[in-house]
């Protein structure tokens, strides 16, 4: 493309100059400033080419709109590093991993996928048909869950999405959800690592002296 547009600029700048042997007069305070860089015709006319273009680039970039901003990027202390850093720290890599699904709504389940126009995902509904499916659905409403919910989930009773959000921002509630997301089984993606977590689990509790 660069190649291109040096040629290009060259036969103008060619043209030019032999059209233009002997340029009119025009006053001193008319005349164009010389380039301060001292380029010849062809380079100068490559030169503003490539400002144009930018400029061109420019303009439409700031014509696009904006992206959405997620929940999680409302919160301001998403963006605390040290904040973040204490939500992963005692997750493994799948949990951790799904914990970042779950903040930035951007999972692995029925809703987002049927949005992203995901082949195969012709409804953004629950398999209970008692709501969309997302994260939020399955924790606090899915009737699937309901006896698994008071059991595996030790958390402060959860009234809506606005609760969910903030204890998916604390360091200590965010993981026992991530962990609980995973038993559920709705992200398969992650299914593998979770069982083999669990395998470890208890073969760990059945032999005390394994490291």
């Amino acid at each position: 493309m660069a190649e291109r547009i040096r040629q290009a600029c060259t036969t103008v700048a060619n043209h030019l100059r032999r059209r233009q042997r002997r340029p009119p007069f025009t006053p001193f305070q008319d005349r164009p400033a010389p380039d301060p860089d001292g380029l010849p015709p062809d380079k100068i006319l490559e030169k503003e080419w490539k400002e144009r273009w930018h400029r061109e680039r420019a303009k439409a970039r700031a014509r696009r709109p904006q992206r959405s901003i997620t929940a999680a990027e409302q919160n301001p202390s998403f963006h605390s590093t040290g904040k973040i850093v204490r939500l992963h720290e005692s997750l493994m890599k799948h949990e951790s991993a799904a914990l970042i699904q779950m903040r930035t709504e951007k999972i692995g389940l029925r809703k987002f996928l049927f949005y992203r126009q995901v082949p195969d995902v012709d409804s953004p509904m629950c398999e209970c048909w008692e709501g969309t499916d997302d994260h939020y659905h399955v924790i606090l409403d899915c009737p699937t869950f309901a006896q698994l919910r008071p059991i595996h989930l030790p958390v402060a009773p959860l009234r809506d999405r606005r609760d969910l959000r903030t204890a998916l921002d604390n360091p200590k509630l965010a993981p026992l959800l991530v962990q609980w997301m995973l038993r559920t089984g709705r992200l398969q993606q992650f299914s593998l690592a979770t069982e083999l977590k669990e395998r470890w689990e208890e073969e760990a509790a059945a032999d005390p002296t394994q490291d």
